[in-house]
């Protein structure tokens, strides 16, 4: 026991001497008890604060080089999500215009099937050409011909009378 307490002893003088000498020198660092120092313990002194700078200006610069090389990962990151955002914004536009070509064509087509069912039933009721005096248009007759429901009202008819208009038909309330 004793000599655990002599080699304990031992310990807490060693780590006392070393507490006063790290005292001693960030002393130095900060500048403290400088006139009392030699020219060789200055130079030593300036030596360290050298070494600790150049220390200091490497892990700042790696620290920076670090931060330059994530961002420029993130701005690769970035540019391909762009990329990416535009070649979807560009698909959907492309379907959104197809799929308004396709139902403002198929609006054309049912309207026109109307126009062409409408003048057969009125061609049917025709007289007939022993009558002599009517002689029925021939060719595409759709453009003399309208189709307005004023019982029926709602967006999709004004945006199919605002595309016949466009189409050369004229909608009904302007015949």
């Amino acid at each position: 026991i004793i000599s655990l307490m002599q080699e304990k002893y031992q310990d807490y003088l060693n780590l006392k001497s070393r507490v006063e000498i790290l005292q001693h020198s960030q002393r130095h660092l900060l500048g403290e008890e400088i006139a009392w120092m030699g020219v060789n313990e200055l130079e030593q002194l300036e030596r360290q604060v050298d070494t600790s700078l150049r220390q200091i200006r490497s892990t700042k610069a790696r620290f920076m080089l670090d931060q330059l090389s994530d961002l420029k990962t993130k701005e690769e990151m970035l540019l391909e999500t762009n990329r990416d955002l535009k070649r979807k914004l560009e698909e959907d536009n492309a379907t959104l215009t197809q799929s308004l070509w396709g139902a403002s064509s198929s609006a054309e087509h049912s309207q026109q099937q109307q126009q062409q069912q409408g003048m057969s039933s009125y061609q049917t009721n025709l007289p007939t050409q022993e009558a002599g005096f009517f002689n029925p248009l021939q060719g595409n007759v759709a453009w003399q011909m309208s189709h307005y429901n004023p019982g029926v009202t709602n967006a999709s008819d004004s945006a199919t009378t605002s595309q016949n208009v466009i189409n050369g038909f004229f909608p009904g309330w302007m015949v």
